[in-house]
């Protein structure tokens, strides 16, 4: 192997180490979730993250919601809700997943647990504007 070769599986292997899905699996690898499992994944990698957690955890998880960018969807996974929506700039998608979210967790009680899986861009894609707030305020300020 030349000094090239090696430099460029190095790089490689970096790159998968810090892969979202590498990452949600090395978390959850110590992790015991005794009951059943609401997954919430907002940002650029929320599905890939989403489809670590499922991969990881299977059917302990009851539901799952995904708030990704338009067209960072890869499909459908199974006991999820996938919305898309604005980035950089919010739109009316971004607040209807967050408010979707709140009304997810609101019945939940002390055995529920949630496993929140935040990435880049969560911030666009998760908004929640407060009382007198509109969201094309936020748009505008964004832009």
């Amino acid at each position: 192997m030349t000094i090239r070769d090696d430099a460029n599986v190095i790089i490689q292997e970096s790159i998968k180490a810090v892969l979202p899905q590498a990452a949600v699996v090395k978390a959850l690898e110590k992790k015991d979730f005794p009951g059943s499992v609401t997954v919430i994944a907002i940002g650029k990698a929320a599905w890939n993250m989403a489809y670590a957690a499922r991969e990881k955890l299977g059917d302990k998880i009851k539901r799952g919601i995904i708030i990704t960018k338009y067209d960072h969807s890869k499909g459908p996974i199974k006991g999820f809700e996938i919305i898309e929506a604005g980035h950089p700039v919010p739109d009316e998608n971004s607040v209807m997943g967050a408010t979707k979210v709140l009304e997810m967790v609101t019945n939940l009680n002390e055995s529920d647990d949630v496993l929140f899986l935040v990435s880049g861009g969560g911030s666009a894609l998760f908004e929640k504007p407060m009382e007198g707030v509109e969201l094309e305020d936020i748009m505008d300020v964004t832009n």
